[in-house]
């Protein structure tokens, strides 16, 4: 189970990230990551009491009802913000909506990505890295910034080169922040509200910076 030593705070935004225990690259499945978002959203409510595979397993009127009774917001244990999955690790940016919200949202989905991981590839263990970190984010320019530095993540390791490509990257919230017909796994009125709303100047504001960030990830590289 993932931990870590310091609370959280309710109604406090952090930069959740985590890397798997041997670098191993899961994320470069399509199946693996839906599977990892999917679940995610589904322990974001304190209303998921069945596991994820019972619920996937419901008759379809049943799993409907669940589906809808999981989605109100008011029962959300932490809001998810903005999220990037590279092949061996994960950013998350979650705002804590009831005390102990995130260690429990996350606890639950690595359990659950766990034991699918598993039983798929036919290996006992853990995934990821016992001990998660997580940084508070204290201001709104921060949040701007931590919010683009996820969104960029894969220009900056060379998974993709270009602003065009990284929207089609399908383990970013990037596309749901410049296009409002994606598929909306993220509140992102929060950030959007910070740029009047506009997507289009959200936009602009993380593709101005994919040359500097990537410059910074060759120097970190280098350094080590």
């Amino acid at each position: 189970m993932p931990y870590r030593d310091e609370p959280f705070f309710t109604y406090k935004i952090y930069h959740v990230f985590n890397k798997t225990i041997d670098k191993r690259e899961i994320f470069t499945e399509q199946l693996l990551g839906k599977q990892f978002l999917d679940q995610l959203c589904y322990y974001r409510s304190d209303r998921a009491t069945l596991s994820y595979s019972k619920y996937r397993k419901l008759p379809e009127h049943l799993y409907k009802s669940k589906e809808a009774e999981i989605q109100v917001k008011l029962s959300y244990r932490a809001t998810l913000l903005a999220f990037c999955l590279m092949p061996n690790h994960f950013h998350l940016l979650l705002r804590q909506e009831k005390d102990g919200g995130i260690q429990e949202m996350l606890s639950n989905t690595v359990n659950a990505f766990t034991r699918y991981f598993n039983l798929l590839h036919e290996r006992k263990g853990p995934i990821f890295l016992p001990r998660w970190k997580a940084v508070r984010v204290r201001t709104e320019e921060q949040l701007l910034h931590v919010s683009r530095y996820i969104h960029l993540n894969p220009t900056s390791s060379g998974l993709v080169s270009t602003f065009d490509s990284l929207l089609t990257y399908p383990f970013t919230s990037l596309r749901e922040y410049i296009d409002s017909s994606a598929e909306a796994r993220c509140y992102t009125k929060e950030i959007l509200s910070l740029f009047s709303g506009s997507r289009s100047l959200y936009g602009e504001f993380v593709k101005g910076n994919i040359v500097y960030q990537r410059r910074l990830a060759k120097i970190k590289k280098q350094t080590r």
